[in-house]
């Protein structure tokens, strides 16, 4: 979803430059801001299958223990 509106943001921002659109400086800065964004979330490592797999088990751990209240 990021990646959509920072492609449409941008697209909005070069189309007032074009036709020179009124807040082309906050534009940009939310342009870059946005890219910014998309590029460390792309950069950031990716949670371990393992990890994933531990926090399920605790999950059906405490499902077990629950006791139904009929």
């Amino acid at each position: 979803m990021l990646e959509i509106v920072t492609a449409l943001t941008t697209i909005i921002l070069v189309r007032d430059l074009v036709t020179g659109g009124e807040h082309i400086g906050f534009e940009f800065q939310i342009v870059l801001w946005l890219w910014f964004t998309v590029l460390f979330c792309q950069l950031l490592p990716k949670p371990l299958p393992k990890a994933r797999q531990g926090a399920g088990d605790a999950l059906r751990r405490q499902r077990s223990e629950t006791k139904p209240s009929c």
